[in-house]
């Protein structure tokens, strides 16, 4: 079988340098569009691998204004160190000048030591004049500046926080067992077809996908740990229920009682079996375990923190829509996985890797030549660096993700499927 990952491989074996526990991402010089700008023409054909020539004419320039070789123009990250400084030495000031103003005002004729406090006091009103018109001179919104800078902060460090609070939450959380139906006169495919009856339910009550992961983490874990026996009959309004209890707990909107009755149970189930059906699986699962995390939650924390630690990778229009259909196909995949119970023998974090690896895999397939080899480098080395930060054996990987794919292959070809996720989540490489 062919390595799914080494396919990908960088030829001149490039390591990217993505965001570590510490550190921001910085761009390897193998990627930086080198300028031209500012070289002369035997420069330019040095730097593009051209021959130089002697024979280049000089080009006289008949301006008689000099002009400035190598003028750097500052920018506002430039500059913002410096304006901060002064701003604070100018906060200093001018606290320094109100105290003096006070032992002035306070102060009796003859206790004003012979006019010093007034000549320093003039001294530094000169001082804060001048602060002020650096400042102006300068033309930075410091406040705003700061914000941004803070805000950036935030978001680049973002992702490595959530993933540590969602390795928490696998840690603490049930590891549900493959076996979970065996107990219970269920249909392996009956369960699959709840789930994606979940899907269209959901997306047309318009529910976040943290819903939808929700509804069916508490669907599983409610067969799992209950002692009465169920039948494939039984799953009808069990499906709705947790559907029922996720929304209140993710949506602003929560469905209703009386669209949950009429709307999606169509009047099978009057109220109080709905009631009563809800109050069960809350004993059993715990009301603890609503927080919980999901293979979609460290799929949305890896994409977020390449993102936003690695947008100088993204700089050209394609780059970005290659990163946008490799997220939307991972994506659907997460969606994809719950549809099996046999995926629950491994964790969401290595599932959520695997999904990234496969749906490198559906992308590359598909665009072929316009995949280019930059990306192929470039997500070849994420998804290593997923694999050993996440402490997993790429072996083990590689086997998840061809999993997933015979999952996909399967599901688009069933019968029994009515294949809502290909109707609400659609696997398309167009805008």
């Amino acid at each position: 079988m062919t390595s799914i990952i080494n396919q990908y491989g960088n030829e001149n074996n490039v390591k990217l340098h993505f965001r570590s526990k510490s550190k921001g991402a910085k761009l390897p010089k193998v990627y930086q569009k080198q300028s031209t700008k500012g070289l002369s023409v035997v420069d330019q054909n040095v730097l593009k691998g051209k021959k130089s020539s002697k024979n280049v004419k000089k080009i006289k320039i008949k301006n008689k204004v000099p002009i400035e070789k190598n003028k750097v123009i500052p920018t506002e990250n430039d500059l913002f160190p410096q304006a901060l400084d002064l701003d604070m030495q100018l906060q200093q000031w001018q606290e320094e000048l109100k105290d003096l103003d006070d032992n002035i005002i306070l102060s009796t004729p003859d206790l004003i030591n012979d006019g010093k406090d007034e000549r320093e006091c003039k001294q530094f009103s000169t001082l804060v004049e001048e602060a002020h018109k650096a400042l102006d001179d300068l033309d930075i919104n410091i406040e705003k500046m700061y914000n941004k800078r803070e805000s950036d902060n935030l978001l680049i460090n973002e992702g490595e926080s959530s993933y540590k609070y969602n390795k928490i939450l696998e840690e603490n959380c049930f590891n549900i067992p493959c076996e979970f139906l065996s107990k219970h006169k269920i249909n392996s495919m009956i369960r699959t077809r709840m789930v994606d009856w979940m899907i269209e339910v959901l997306s047309v009550f318009n529910c976040q996908d943290e819903t939808f992961f929700l509804s069916v983490n508490l669907l599983d874990l409610f067969l799992w740990k209950t002692n009465t026996i169920y039948k494939n009959e039984n799953m009808h309004l069990i499906g709705m229920v947790v559907m029922f209890i996720a929304a209140k707990f993710q949506e602003i909107f929560p469905i209703t009682l009386k669209d949950l009755e009429h709307k999606v149970g169509h009047d099978q189930f009057t109220p109080f079996e709905i009631k009563n059906m809800e109050a069960k699986v809350l004993r059993e699962v715990n009301i603890e375990n609503l927080v919980s995390t999901s293979v979609y939650d460290f799929c949305k924390t890896y994409f977020y923190d390449f993102y936003y630690n690695n947008k100088n990778l993204l700089s050209d229009k394609d780059d970005v829509k290659v990163y946008k259909y490799i997220k939307r196909t991972s994506f659907y995949l997460n969606k994809l996985v719950v549809h099996y119970e046999f995926f629950y023998q491994e964790k969401c974090s290595i599932k959520a890797i695997a999904c990234i690896v496969t749906a490198v895999k559906i992308v590359g397939d598909c665009l072929k030549e316009k995949l280019s080899a930059k990306n192929k480098g470039i997500y070849n080395d994420w998804m290593l660096f997923l694999i050993e930060q996440g402490g997993f054996d790429k072996a083990k990987v590689e086997v998840l993700a061809k999993r997933i794919l015979a999952a996909f292959q399967h599901y688009q070809t069933s019968k029994s499927i009515s294949r809502n996720l290909n109707r609400f989540t659609p696997l398309s490489l167009d805008e």
